[in-house]
């Protein structure tokens, strides 16, 4: 069962507490915004050690750069 599935079930995963938790918001908000389509969750379980968070409306914004080269192409030009 995915998150969204168990949202649109009312039921509140072990996932979307530690997600609520993190966010310091109640674990209704978030299985509320999994069942409306407004957050999401990504908890795939082939991920061990993933530590549960929610995105969307209603939490923090989360943001993810990579800055400068990669160690498998080193190429400035490539960058620009």
């Amino acid at each position: 069962m995915t998150q969204r599935e168990a949202a649109l079930a009312g039921k509140i995963t072990p996932a979307m507490l530690e997600a609520a938790a993190s966010e310091d918001v109640a674990p209704e908000l978030i299985r509320q915004g999994l069942a409306q389509g407004t957050m999401a969750l990504p908890a795939n379980r082939e991920h061990r050690g993933l530590k549960p968070a929610a995105i969307g409306a209603g939490v923090r914004v989360k943001i993810n750069a990579n800055i400068g080269t990669s160690p498998h192409d080193i190429s400035l030009e490539k960058e620009q």
